[in-house]
Protein backbone atom coordinates (compact mmCIF):
# COMPACT_ATOMS: atom_id res chain seq x y z
CA UNK A 1 0.00 0.00 0.00
CA UNK A 2 1.12 3.52 -1.11
CA UNK A 3 0.25 6.84 0.67
CA UNK A 4 1.61 9.99 -0.35
CA UNK A 5 1.57 13.45 1.34
CA UNK A 6 2.50 16.26 -1.11
CA UNK A 7 3.80 18.78 1.31
CA UNK A 8 3.69 21.63 -1.90
CA UNK A 9 0.86 23.27 -0.45
CA UNK A 10 2.17 24.44 2.37
CA UNK A 11 5.32 25.94 1.09
CA UNK A 12 8.00 23.47 3.17
CA UNK A 13 11.49 24.93 3.40
CA UNK A 14 14.74 23.15 3.13
CA UNK A 15 17.68 24.32 5.30
CA UNK A 16 21.87 23.09 5.44
CA UNK A 17 23.12 22.03 9.07
CA UNK A 18 25.87 24.80 9.46
CA UNK A 19 29.27 23.19 8.48
CA UNK A 20 27.48 20.44 6.35
CA UNK A 21 25.85 19.64 3.36
CA UNK A 22 23.24 17.68 5.68
CA UNK A 23 19.73 19.52 5.13
CA UNK A 24 16.54 19.68 7.42
CA UNK A 25 13.09 20.43 6.38
CA UNK A 26 11.22 21.69 9.68
CA UNK A 27 7.59 21.14 8.19
CA UNK A 28 8.24 17.69 7.38
CA UNK A 29 9.83 16.61 10.34
CA UNK A 30 6.29 18.41 12.65
CA UNK A 31 4.18 16.35 9.78
CA UNK A 32 5.60 13.24 10.16
CA UNK A 33 5.93 13.35 14.19
CA UNK A 34 2.09 13.80 14.06
CA UNK A 35 1.42 10.73 12.02
CA UNK A 36 3.92 8.78 14.54
CA UNK A 37 2.26 10.04 17.38
CA UNK A 38 -1.00 9.36 16.12
CA UNK A 39 -0.07 5.95 15.54
CA UNK A 40 1.38 5.52 18.74
CA UNK A 41 -2.07 6.67 20.21
CA UNK A 42 -4.20 3.88 17.92
CA UNK A 43 -2.11 1.49 19.16
CA UNK A 44 -0.16 0.52 15.98
CA UNK A 45 3.36 0.97 17.36
CA UNK A 46 2.89 -1.63 19.76
CA UNK A 47 4.10 -4.09 17.42
CA UNK A 48 7.80 -4.25 17.17
CA UNK A 49 9.41 -3.40 14.06
CA UNK A 50 6.35 -1.35 13.12
CA UNK A 51 7.60 1.70 11.58
CA UNK A 52 11.10 2.97 10.23
CA UNK A 53 11.53 6.58 9.29
CA UNK A 54 14.22 7.22 7.18
CA UNK A 55 15.60 10.59 5.49
CA UNK A 56 18.49 11.19 3.21
CA UNK A 57 20.04 13.29 5.98
CA UNK A 58 21.41 12.65 9.16
CA UNK A 59 20.61 16.12 10.12
CA UNK A 60 16.80 15.57 9.00
CA UNK A 61 16.51 12.26 10.94
CA UNK A 62 18.05 13.41 14.03
CA UNK A 63 15.63 16.30 14.08
CA UNK A 64 12.50 14.01 13.68
CA UNK A 65 14.28 11.54 16.55
CA UNK A 66 14.18 14.88 18.59
CA UNK A 67 10.70 15.81 17.82
CA UNK A 68 9.51 12.18 18.71
CA UNK A 69 11.54 11.88 21.76
CA UNK A 70 9.52 15.32 23.09
CA UNK A 71 6.08 12.80 21.89
CA UNK A 72 7.01 10.95 23.96
CA UNK A 73 7.24 8.24 21.54
CA UNK A 74 9.38 5.13 21.88
CA UNK A 75 12.10 4.48 20.10
CA UNK A 76 12.25 1.06 19.85
CA UNK A 77 8.73 1.02 17.81
CA UNK A 78 9.46 4.16 15.38
CA UNK A 79 12.50 5.51 14.84
CA UNK A 80 14.22 8.17 12.08
CA UNK A 81 17.52 7.24 10.60
CA UNK A 82 19.29 7.56 6.98
CA UNK A 83 19.02 4.57 4.57
CA UNK A 84 22.11 3.53 5.20
CA UNK A 85 21.10 2.00 8.44
CA UNK A 86 18.06 0.44 7.17
CA UNK A 87 20.03 -1.71 4.96
CA UNK A 88 18.95 -5.19 5.16
CA UNK A 89 16.27 -4.10 7.96
CA UNK A 90 12.27 -4.11 7.45
CA UNK A 91 10.02 -2.65 8.88
CA UNK A 92 5.82 -3.03 8.14
CA UNK A 93 5.78 0.84 7.60
CA UNK A 94 8.37 2.95 6.18
CA UNK A 95 7.96 6.81 6.33
CA UNK A 96 10.33 8.08 4.03
CA UNK A 97 10.94 11.95 3.85
CA UNK A 98 12.25 13.38 0.38
CA UNK A 99 13.65 16.49 2.98
CA UNK A 100 14.62 18.25 0.09
CA UNK A 101 12.69 21.60 -0.80
CA UNK A 102 12.48 25.24 -1.53
CA UNK A 103 15.95 26.34 0.23
CA UNK A 104 18.03 24.49 -1.07
CA UNK A 105 19.44 22.88 -4.15
CA UNK A 106 18.75 18.93 -4.86
CA UNK A 107 21.07 16.67 -3.37
CA UNK A 108 22.84 13.77 -4.62
CA UNK A 109 19.99 11.53 -3.18
CA UNK A 110 17.36 13.30 -5.50
CA UNK A 111 19.78 12.94 -8.34
CA UNK A 112 20.25 9.76 -9.64
CA UNK A 113 19.16 8.70 -12.96
CA UNK A 114 20.54 4.89 -13.73
CA UNK A 115 19.93 1.87 -11.45
CA UNK A 116 23.61 1.92 -10.44
CA UNK A 117 24.01 5.65 -9.35
CA UNK A 118 24.12 5.92 -5.65
CA UNK A 119 21.32 7.89 -5.67
CA UNK A 120 18.65 5.67 -7.27
CA UNK A 121 19.92 2.81 -5.40
CA UNK A 122 19.13 4.43 -1.43
CA UNK A 123 15.57 5.38 -2.89
CA UNK A 124 15.39 1.56 -4.00
CA UNK A 125 16.55 0.49 -0.44
CA UNK A 126 14.48 3.38 1.29
CA UNK A 127 11.29 2.11 -0.40
CA UNK A 128 12.12 -1.48 -0.49
CA UNK A 129 12.49 -2.02 3.50
CA UNK A 130 8.26 -1.58 3.94
CA UNK A 131 6.55 -5.20 4.20
CA UNK A 132 2.95 -3.65 3.72
CA UNK A 133 3.00 0.10 3.28
CA UNK A 134 5.23 3.12 2.27
CA UNK A 135 4.26 6.52 3.51
CA UNK A 136 5.91 9.03 0.93
CA UNK A 137 6.71 12.63 2.30
CA UNK A 138 7.67 15.22 -0.41
CA UNK A 139 7.27 18.25 -2.16
CA UNK A 140 6.21 17.23 -5.35
CA UNK A 141 6.24 20.48 -6.91
CA UNK A 142 9.72 21.43 -5.96
CA UNK A 143 11.04 18.15 -7.22
CA UNK A 144 9.83 17.94 -10.48
CA UNK A 145 13.06 19.95 -10.87
CA UNK A 146 15.18 16.67 -10.60
CA UNK A 147 16.39 14.82 -14.20
CA UNK A 148 13.72 13.99 -16.06
CA UNK A 149 13.68 10.00 -16.18
CA UNK A 150 15.53 9.73 -12.76
CA UNK A 151 14.11 7.66 -10.06
CA UNK A 152 12.81 10.79 -8.06
CA UNK A 153 10.39 11.71 -10.97
CA UNK A 154 9.52 7.76 -11.06
CA UNK A 155 8.65 7.45 -7.75
CA UNK A 156 7.00 10.39 -7.72
CA UNK A 157 4.51 9.29 -10.63
CA UNK A 158 4.47 5.75 -9.10
CA UNK A 159 2.72 7.35 -5.60
CA UNK A 160 0.75 10.23 -7.32
CA UNK A 161 -1.09 7.33 -9.73
CA UNK A 162 -1.25 4.61 -7.64
CA UNK A 163 -1.05 5.61 -4.31
CA UNK A 164 -3.62 7.53 -1.75
CA UNK A 165 -3.05 10.41 -1.32
CA UNK A 166 -3.21 12.51 2.61
CA UNK A 167 -4.45 16.44 1.38
CA UNK A 168 -2.98 18.66 4.28
CA UNK A 169 -4.54 22.25 3.20
CA UNK A 170 -8.52 19.76 3.29
CA UNK A 171 -7.41 18.09 6.58
CA UNK A 172 -5.71 21.00 8.19
CA UNK A 173 -8.68 23.38 6.95
CA UNK A 174 -11.29 20.51 8.85
CA UNK A 175 -9.81 21.15 11.85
Amino acid sequence: MWTNVDSASLHPWAAMKMGSYSRYNLLHALLIRKIIAHLSADGYLEEPEAVGIVAPYSAQANLINALLTDAGVNRNRAEAATVHRFQGNEKRTMVVDLTDSTGCQLGQFMTGIRPEEEGSRLLNVAISRARHHVILFANFEYLRCAPRGGKVNQLLHLFRTHGSKIDLVQDTAAR
